[in-house]
Parts: structure tokens; sequence; C-alpha cells
């Protein structure tokens, strides 16, 4: 079930990601644990990842390969301290999902 589609979209860093790999982020859940899905327009990349907040760690997980791309210790505990945040932890996470994707569709 899809919280909010459009979670921080609107903030340059990660809209520009989004935009250049035709990819969406989709908040599925809002309370603790803090949880999104990346997910491609595309029915060939539909579930690229998986973000999650937890313990005061970010993890980033590369799902076709069930690799963690990014992790990161953060001030909230299974949500975001601040929206500052949240954008800077999911800008450097899709970043990282990216990387490998790239990578990985060669």
């Amino acid at each position: 079930m899809v919280v909010e589609q459009t979670v921080g979209v609107g903030h340059p860093s990660v809209h520009a990601v989004l935009k250049e790999m035709d990819w969406e982020l989709n908040q599925t859940y809002a309370a603790y644990p803090e949880q999104y899905e990346v997910v491609g327009k595309n029915e060939s990349t539909k579930y690229i990842g998986h973000m999650h907040l937890r313990y005061e760690r970010f993890y980033v997980e590369y799902v076709p390969t069930e690799t963690i791309v990014y992790q990161s210790n953060t001030q909230g505990d299974g949500r975001f301290l601040t929206e500052k945040e949240r954008v800077t932890e999911l800008s450097a996470g899709l970043r990282e999902l990216k990387k490998i994707h790239i990578l990985q569709e060669g």
C-alpha cells in the first residue's frame, strides 16, 4: 500500500534522480519505521529499491540483487528527525541505487 507517492519529489536533489531514471519514490509506511519503495515506471524495472529507517540506521537495498547499497546513522529513530535529514538521506540513497542500477543494466 502506498502511503504517499510524492515524498520529497519536489526537492531538486530527489527530483533530479527520479526524473533521470524514470522512477517513482513511494512512502509505504509513514509511522515507525519510515519506509519507502523505489519503483520504475517501465515494467522491466518495476521494483528497484527498498529504503528503511530503524534504530537510528537508514538502509537502502537494491532489490534485484538484494544488495545494501547505502547505509548511514541518523538522528531520527524510526522516523527522520527533520525534513532536511529526510531529503539528504533519500537523495544519497537514490544516487547509490542509480549507480548500481546502471552497472547491473549495463
